[in-house]
């Protein structure tokens, strides 16, 4: 696992060797025309040889200050220690889980450097600055961030050793291209800053810019481009007391700048710590340093050491990903099978539907359609009624043909039947039968011959005596 960026602060920002003799700020400032709040900490504040004494990795001892950048905090002069810039490679990560495997920095406080130590050749007054404690305060964070050690960072304190034990936590946010909320670039307005795009730094930029656009000129902590003139501490009192705050009834408040621009970093790692301290340097270690360097003391390293051990507690970490929870393909089936199923609906009846409303409309507004549509209308009732007179012939015809059919079937019956002997009114009422049957049916009515009462054959070969 790749090593984060440390950034370590003393909570006592000025040596009391550097500004003793000088009584007042106009004394000092005499001395030193160019003065500016930055420059002021970085000469005042402890170097870095004055603060780490001793770096290792897994107990291979590398050189603190070779791997460490100055930086200014609201905590005064701070030192980031970054490995992965290292030219050495087994400096850039942790190949095993575990404080034997992590980096473990020894560090001095120089509390005889406070103000009012109540020391012999000391007549200086208390100073009250960062915090109610002795020691430090560091912060691991992302590489190339800003390190915020007064929301985030922990806290040693001399004669203590620390245990900080880290997770890591990435995110993987979407773009607002992909429907989200993320950007890997500065807004427009920010353009011409070269730092890498992360929130923390848009929004200090941001804040820059509203007060330079306010007073001026910006604090120093919000510079990090050093694009925009820095205010003096008098100079950010009085834009905040002129410009930004403002005062109804009994309450104050302060107008904040609106940096909602700067979007949430599309990348990001985060490191969770967990922490543990131990009281008191044991003897062993106090002789086994003392012969490591003289110059330290037993009695200045318990008065000023403090030990940070920081490490990968697992190889591992955890991604978080965000992503769609409905895609384009997934929408468009849902919208369909919601119309399936509730509207009975499919894609051709959407058809059928805008097709009918379509010509609807072009009947409303064409007058030519219309004009065309009744003519069509007025040919299809003549077709269809040339239709049914067709028709209705042909059932005429078809009727009368079965008539005859019918018949024939009759003469067909009574040639397979035997008549019996009739008598002459009998065959009388027969023969008027067959006539009333002639008038009705005109076409192949059969003949009856007889001679002198005495049936002859008919059609079909049938006898018929009297």
């Amino acid at each position: 696992m790749l090593f984060p960026d440390l950034t370590i602060c003393n909570f006592n920002p000025i040596r009391r060797s550097y500004v003793q003799g000088q009584s007042i700020l106009n004394d000092y400032i005499s001395k030193h025309p160019n003065f500016t709040v930055d420059e002021f900490y970085m000469e005042a504040g402890f170097d870095c040889s004055e603060v780490f004494k001793y770096c290792s990795i897994g107990g291979r001892v590398f050189d603190c200050c070779a791997n460490a950048e100055p930086i200014r905090t609201n905590f005064g002069k701070c030192f980031t220690l970054k490995l992965q810039s290292s030219d050495k490679e087994w400096m850039h990560r942790q190949t095993e889980p575990g404080a034997s495997a992590g980096i473990q920095i020894i560090l001095d406080a120089h509390l005889e450097e406070q103000f009012g130590t109540n020391k012999p050749n000391d007549t200086t007054q208390p100073l009250f600055s960062n915090g109610f404690e002795n020691g430090f305060r560091y912060f691991v964070h992302q590489k190339d961030s800003i390190p915020y050690l007064v929301a985030n960072g922990i806290s040693i304190s001399p004669d203590t050793v620390a245990y900080t034990a880290i997770t890591t936590n990435r995110y993987v946010l979407l773009p607002r291209e992909s429907w989200g909320n993320c950007s890997d670039e500065y807004p427009q307005e920010y353009a011409q800053s070269d730092f890498p795009y992360s929130m923390a730094n848009c929004q200090s930029i941001c804040k820059a810019k509203y007060f330079t656009d306010n007073c001026g000129c910006t604090p120093s902590l919000y510079n990090i481009a050093e694009t925009f003139p820095e205010c003096s501490p008098f100079e950010t009192y009085i834009c905040i007391d002129q410009h930004l705050r403002t005062q109804t009834n009994d309450s104050v408040y302060y107008a904040a700048p609106d940096c909602s621009q700067c979007k949430l970093d599309c990348l990001s790692t985060t490191y969770q710590t967990s922490n543990s301290y131990g009281r008191g340097l044991s003897n062993g270690a106090l002789y086994w340093l003392n012969r490591k360097n003289s110059n330290w003391s037993i009695d200045h390293m318990k008065e000023n050491f403090g030990i940070v051990n920081i490490f990968f507690s697992e190889m591992t970490f955890t991604e978080y990903s965000q992503v769609q929870a409905t895609s384009l393909t997934e929408i468009l089936s849902d919208i369909g099978g919601n119309m399936g199923m509730f509207l009975g609906m499919s894609v051709i009846t959407i058809t059928e539907l805008s097709m009918y409303f379509s010509k609807l409309l072009w009947i409303i507004i064409s007058k030519k359609r219309r004009e065309y549509l009744y003519k069509k209308k007025t040919k299809e009732q003549e077709h269809d009624k040339k239709i049914e007179e067709v028709v209705t012939e042909i059932s005429l015809f078809r009727s009368r043909k079965e008539g005859t059919g019918s018949m024939s079937r009759l003469k067909g019956l009574v040639a397979q039947h035997q008549v019996q002997p009739t008598s002459p009114s009998e065959l009388n009422i027969a023969q008027l039968a067959w006539t009333e049957a002639q008038q009705n049916q005109s076409s192949e009515i059969p003949e009856i011959i007889t001679d002198d009462c005495n049936p002859r054959k008919m059609n079909g070969g049938v006898n018929v005596s009297s």
